[in-house]
């Protein structure tokens, strides 16, 4: 209590100091002090904890294939595939990305954040019993392992309902908690399912232990999340409305993100051989920490957008979006350049010589990462623009397919790979034309350009330079030419 006491009693003396001039403070991102003081929050937690764990998920296939057959590591690149894309195909990932908006009004909060729980409990409802009732024509259909189907419809049921109390928590400002909560619960999945790989030798055993964990996870989000308020049964209509006008053209989005970033592996399995499609898909290395600060930049975000925009302050949510576009690109752009120019050594230490073809794909797949730094429907989504959000993917799934056939049959696999990068850059191009036309925020506001000086300066730098050297060092694979 003294302490708390002490707190306020620092913040009024320093807003004072601040309104009468006596002190002066330069803020990264804003100057409005007021919003600086309220928004302390740092998507750091999320980033380090949650690419740390990354890190493990990219080495645990490799240690996989050391340990079960090669048919077990096929139905278990299936398997998570399947599982992965359920949140996107039955339409509940727009529910968890709608608490970001949600958190921007305070009194309507926890009745939103209770009817998002209550509809995402009844979608994974659904699912499973559709998986129940449906069991006998999806063994026909799929011609999987009937033990192997009866352990995913389970798997599918917690896999939806297993992001919404960390979501909710990030959302609500507590990043330490949701990064720990979320963190945490991916490294004892991964060990567990290491474990049962080493101990039985078996591939049910780790859909077991992958099982058992998510399950556990669910339930104790569920029992903390209901403890607190905000993770119970509400059925409100005016509230049910909001929650799935914002977020069904989000859901419908994230199905159209799978034609929009799988088209052209879809359509190069029909065009070129299985060997080749081998080396495509090594070349489109994926870097999930990478991944992770992207979503953790957006996850702590758009909730402090969302308030700025809920209060009037549009001016500093033009700052927070520059900031967060600065910090994204200040470890894309070395990354994309380091993928491009150390290409040929990256296959070849992951993947052996074997596979070095595959260099040409990451050489080109590396400026995919320069664009995940530029923006693109953070601001929608702040606004609770979910229709403005539909339509681009629609738009944009059209243009990316169109471009990937056009290319692949010109180019070979070299076309698709260029078709769907080309089609990101656009993308992400027209949505920064939208938001400027739709905020009134210039280019020069939104966007850091001196940053972005910099940063490609050090990056050009720092490659010329490795390109000087490379005749006279190893490779770190044992040659001497890259």
């Amino acid at each position: 209590m003294c302490f708390n006491r002490l707190r306020t009693r620092q913040k009024r003396l320093l807003r004072n100091a601040l309104n009468r001039g006596v002190l002066r403070i330069q803020y990264p991102w804003t100057d409005n002090p007021e919003l600086a003081l309220s928004s302390t929050k740092s998507h750091w937690p999320l980033s380090l904890l949650g690419g740390g764990v990354s890190l493990l998920n990219m080495f645990l296939p490799m240690i996989l294939v050391r340990t079960l057959a090669p048919e077990a590591i096929g139905h278990y690149k299936i398997f998570f595939l399947y599982l992965m894309v359920m949140p996107l195909l039955f339409m509940s990932a727009g529910i968890t990305n709608g608490l970001s908006y949600c958190v921007g009004y305070d009194e309507k909060k926890t009745a939103a954040f209770r009817n998002s729980w209550t509809i995402l409990l009844v979608i994974a409802s659904m699912v499973l019993a559709s998986g129940i009732i449906s069991y006998p024509a999806l063994i026909k259909w799929l011609d999987w392992n009937p033990y192997f189907l009866r352990l995913f419809i389970w798997s599918a049921f917690v896999q939806i309902l297993a992001t919404f109390f960390e979501e909710a928590t990030i959302a609500s400002g507590q990043i330490w908690r949701g990064a720990l909560f979320l963190s945490g619960f991916d490294l004892l999945r991964n060990m567990s399912m290491l474990s049962a790989a080493l101990v039985y030798g078996t591939i049910e055993a780790v859909f077991w232990a992958n099982m058992i964990v998510v399950t556990i996870k669910v339930a104790l989000g569920f029992i903390i999340g209901y403890r607190e308020g905000f993770q119970r049964f509400d059925w409100n209509p005016e509230f049910r409305k909001g929650v799935l006008r914002y977020a069904f053209p989000v859901s419908l989005s994230g199905v159209l993100t799978i034609v929009t970033n799988y088209n052209d592996q879809f359509l190069l399995t029909s065009m070129i051989p299985p060997a080749a499609f081998a080396m495509y898909s090594m070349g489109c290395l994926s870097l999930p920490p990478l991944l992770i600060l992207e979503q953790a930049v957006n996850r702590v975000l758009i909730p402090r957008m969302s308030k700025a925009f809920a209060t009037g302050r549009g001016n500093e949510a033009s700052q927070l979006l520059r900031e967060a576009t600065s910090e994204l690109s200040w470890l894309f752009i070395p990354s994309a350049t380091g993928l491009f120019v150390f290409a040929d050594p990256i296959i070849t230490l992951l993947f052996t010589k074997a596979y070095l073809a595959a260099a040409i794909f990451l050489k080109i797949s590396a400026f995919r990462w320069m664009n995940l730094a530029l923006p693109f429907d953070a601001v929608a989504r702040a606004r609770g623009k979910s229709g403005w959000i539909f339509r681009q993917y629609v738009i944009f799934s059209i243009i990316s397919t169109c471009l990937v056939i056009a290319l692949a049959k010109a180019f070979g696999a070299t076309g698709a790979i260029l078709g769907s990068v080309t089609a990101g850059y656009l993308m992400r191009f027209a949505a920064i034309g939208a938001i400027k036309k739709a905020e009134g925020w210039s280019l020069k506001e939104m966007l850091p350009w001196n940053d972005w000086g910099r940063y490609y300066f050090f990056a050009l730098v720092a490659s010329g330079a490795a390109l000087l050297i490379k005749p006279y060092i190893g490779d770190g694979t044992g040659g001497r030419k890259w």
